[in-house]
């Protein structure tokens, strides 16, 4: 799969069609013709005076417009991994206003040919090709999956193809209604090889379908027998009878994609059987797991904007204010602008979980959503040419890390460490937290987590550095009872080291009745945390110290009690009392009293890797009276707001 870092380009021809297919007295009977907008009008010889003709073979049925010219198209995965299924239940959100379901063929590179329509408002369901049974797991709910069992099958596996291709859907329908005059098997429109075809019948043997083939052999000459496939077949079958409706087969490159036909004006998304509900195209793939399983892959083909909306309301919520909305939609574009093609190994680009973002649909977009969408339209940030790496998380404790602290990569000027004393973390439910264990837990949990050379309870666990201009632990050193050390580094390690027991890696640890903060010793003064790193309060010679406030960054010798003007009158800050009260509250916690029996509690702020973005801080800062562009440089520096269109992606 390519990168996708050029502006991909997908424009479908489309025509207002009210319902079913045109038939051929319709056809020659309109006065409407389809042209290719694409062509420069320069080049055209047409005065518009006489209708154009399409070629005899060329299809007059066009579906309605999926996509429009300019669109950045891009593929997210839904049902890829654990969750994966040899067959899924689609519906259309407005059964209403529901007019059939458009198929095509698809490519990775957002390649689409119209395939065929089926004109129905139930549940229809894609399934592995082959010998299916219904899976019952309740009343309502149920899919279809392979079984050897012939007692058990309700859809078969085996179907005769006539040896007729079709130039088009109208064609292939023609074909089909007058076949079915004479014909009392069921008749499955099909698209084998990328040819649209005719098979006949729904065998669950291949001694009844050649018993079937020899009794109609003299009728249709050239027919042949079609046998299950491990290769890409798919069925779409009525969820509710079981009926073949569709039958797609082609190599692996191919997919076929699904599209909800809808009334002039109205929305209509696809559900499945999650209960979630997505715009764009469904694309259904045969895919072969790491365990062997022989499964479809699900993918949502989809328009960068009506990604950006079905993301904003999942990741935060869309009753926050509206600069915060617009805020978050701009880095939910830059992320997946800097992320296409993230999982090209797996065919699509990022993918549906908080892996990527998550991205369940547009269930919970709102007025308000689209509205931050639509006003923040294509706008992404940029640094030195390039889309920034939008990272966020949910909340992040009063500071961030810079993204090189947390994982094994070059820095970045716009991911560093910063204090973030506007954030009113103690609102999130993980906004403080604490956790404890006995040396004996956390020694047989750390060895689960890969460090084995620890052999026997924990002693003692040492914070040896902070993050730069931050308070999340950059490194900490755990010795057994032994003296044997595990020394680990990287803010990701540390967390992931103790995952049971850290949410973040922005924590102290209560030990013997004693905090460990990683912060200097000093008995004549305290450290505040400031733009510039630590300092020693008073400074000495009268230095002059910066503060990060909820307006930027102030300047004083003793900085205490800072009044802000905003949008929304005078806020107080107390600038010291955001840096100690982290570390004091945690002295003053019962948890240091219960850990002098040698146990290990670890008190902490925030959840997530702490790098980039707090969502909760988003919030506060437009609580306060911020306009989008100030909350994402507050987060983002170094950065700059600019329309997808004015960047150039480099070449692959």
């Amino acid at each position: 799969m390519k990168k996708h870092f050029k502006k991909v380009i997908a424009f479908l021809l489309s025509v207002s069609l009210l319902t079913g297919i045109i038939n051929a007295e319709e056809t020659s009977s309109d006065s409407e013709t389809v042209t290719d907008t694409t062509t420069d009008s320069t080049d055209s010889t047409d005065t518009g005076d006489e209708p154009i003709t399409p070629p005899e073979d060329e299809d007059p049925f066009i579906p309605p417009t999926v996509f429009k010219e300019g669109d950045t198209l891009l593929r997210v995965g839904i049902f890829y991994s654990s969750d994966i299924k040899e067959s899924y239940r689609l519906t259309p959100s407005n059964k209403d206003t529901q007019l059939g379901f458009d198929f095509y063929s698809t490519t990775e590179d957002h390649e689409f040919t119209y395939l065929y329509t089926i004109e129905k408002t139930s549940d229809i369901c894609y399934a592995k090709g082959g010998n299916l049974y219904k899976y019952t797991e309740s009343s309502s709910k149920w899919d279809y999956r392979s079984t050897t069992s012939l007692s058990k099958a309700v859809v078969g596996g085996y179907h005769i193809m006539l040896p007729e291709s079709y130039a088009n859907a109208r064609k292939l329908d023609e074909a089909i209604a007058k076949l079915s005059e004479t014909v009392e098997n069921d008749i499955i429109p099909s698209s084998i090889n990328g040819e649209l075809k005719i098979l006949l019948g729904s065998y669950f043997t291949e001694k009844e379908a050649k018993t079937a083939l020899e009794k109609i052999s003299d009728t249709f000459e050239g027919a042949t027998l079609i046998s299950p496939s491990d290769k890409n077949e798919i069925v779409v079958l009525d969820h509710q009878s079981a009926k073949i409706l569709f039958y797609f087969l082609d190599s692996f490159e191919k997919g076929l994609g699904c599209y909800p036909r809808k009334a002039e004006g109205q929305n209509n998304y696809i559900k499945i059987q999650s209960g979630y509900y997505w715009p764009g195209i469904f694309e259904a793939k045969r895919y072969t797991t790491s365990s062997n399983q022989d499964v479809i892959m699900l993918v949502m083909i989809s328009e960068m904007e009506e990604y950006v909306e079905s993301v904003v309301p999942w990741e935060i919520s869309s009753s926050w204010p509206l600069e915060s909305l617009k805020a978050f939609a701009i880095c939910v574009r830059t992320y997946a602008y800097a992320n296409l093609g993230r999982h090209s190994s797996l065919g699509f680009d990022l993918c549906c979980d908080s892996n990527c973002q998550t991205s369940l649909g547009h269930s919970r977009v709102t007025e308000g959503v689209r509205e931050a969408v639509k006003a923040t339209d294509g706008l992404m940030m940029m640094c030195e040419g390039k889309p920034a790496t939008a990272y966020y998380s949910a909340v992040t404790g009063g500071s961030i890390a810079a993204a090189h602290e947390v994982w094994n990569q070059l820095p970045e000027k716009y991911l560093v460490g910063r204090f973030t004393p506007w954030e009113k973390y103690e609102t999130h439910k993980y906004g403080i937290w604490e956790y404890t264990a006995t040396p004996k837990e956390l020694c047989t949990h750390m060895r689960s987590r890969g460090y084995t050379q620890l052999k026997d309870e924990i002693k003692d666990i040492k914070i040896n550095r902070l993050c730069e201009n931050s308070s999340y632990v950059y490194s900490i050193t755990v010795t057994d009872i032994h003296g044997t050390e595990a020394t680990i580094f990287r803010t990701r390690n540390v967390k992931n080291s103790m995952i049971d027991y850290l949410l973040s890696a922005n924590f102290v640890i209560s030990h013997n009745g004693v905090i460990e903060d990683g912060l200097p010793d000093n008995s004549t003064g305290i450290y505040v945390m400031t733009a510039d790193g630590l300092k020693l309060l008073p400074p000495e010679n009268k230095e002059q110290i910066h503060v990060i406030t909820s307006t930027g960054i102030k300047t004083s010798a003793l900085p205490n009690i800072l009044s802000v003007s905003t949008s929304k009158g005078a806020v107080s800050l107390d600038v010291l009392k955001e840096a100690e009260n982290f570390v004091k509250d945690a002295k003053r916690s019962e948890s240091v009293k219960s850990t002098a029996n040698g146990n290990f509690t670890f008190i902490g702020k925030g959840y997530g890797h702490g790098a980039g973005m707090s969502q909760i801080g988003v919030r506060d800062l437009a609580n306060l009276g911020y306009k989008y562009p100030d909350i994402l440089l507050s987060y983002f520096p170094n950065t700059e707001i600019i329309h997808f269109t004015e960047f150039t992606k480099p070449a692959n």
